[in-house]
């Protein structure tokens, strides 16, 4: 469409459909997302920040307590210092999303 605001393309513009690039790497609004696999220790711990930010944002102390027995089952198996890593990415992010 052209107006104004938006003239088109000029004559030493071409535009996409005009002039394909073979190699070019970016992505397009058509492609489909590229996943990555996650490991299970990855999954563990996504799983559990999760959890903490559920944990400390819940609406009952109920839940709160309910979420927090999840992340203890989660944090099992884990070394203390990844819990401690995950507990600081948990607060990092809520303290991201309130301010």
């Amino acid at each position: 469409m052209t107006n104004e605001l938006n003239p088109g393309p000029s004559d030493t513009e071409t535009t996409r459909d005009e002039n394909p690039q073979e190699d070019d790497d970016t992505p397009d609004d058509d492609d489909e997302p590229v996943w990555v696999p996650l490991t299970a220790d990855s999954d563990r711990r996504d799983a559990l920040i999760a959890a903490i930010l559920l944990a400390l944002t819940a609406p009952t102390e109920d839940a709160a307590n309910e979420v927090s027995m999840m992340a203890e089952g989660l944090a099992d198996g884990m070394s203390e210092e990844e819990v401690e890593e995950c507990k600081a990415e948990a607060l990092h992010r809520l303290h991201w999303v309130e301010v």
